[in-house]
C-alpha cells in the first residue's frame, strides 16, 4: 500500500560519542515502528577497528523493525 510522505521523518544526530545509542534513543522516544540505516562496506579489518553502527543497533536491538540497506 506504500507510505505517505507525512508517515516519513528524517532526523539527523551530530554530537554524540555513541551513535548506535543515539539512534535507538531516538527510536524509543519517537515509538517508531521502523528504523531505516544505512551501511558502508567496510572490509572485515575496518568493521574490526571502526565498529558499525548498523551492526551495533542490529545487536541491540530497536523495539522497531529494521531496514538495513547498502
Amino acid at each position: 500500500m506504500g507510505l505517505s510522505q507525512n508517515q516519513i521523518e528524517a532526523r539527523t544526530v551530530t554530537d554524540t560519542l555513541d551513535v548506535a545509542e543515539s539512534i535507538l534513543n531516538e527510536v524509543k522516544a519517537g515509538d517508531y515502528q521502523m528504523l531505516v540505516i544505512g551501511r558502508h562496506g567496510y572490509s572485515k579489518a575496518k568493521r574490526f577497528l571502526m565498529g558499525s553502527v548498523a551492526t551495533a543497533i542490529i545487536n541491540r536491538g530497536a523495539g522497531a523493525a529494521i531496514c538495513v540497506v547498502e
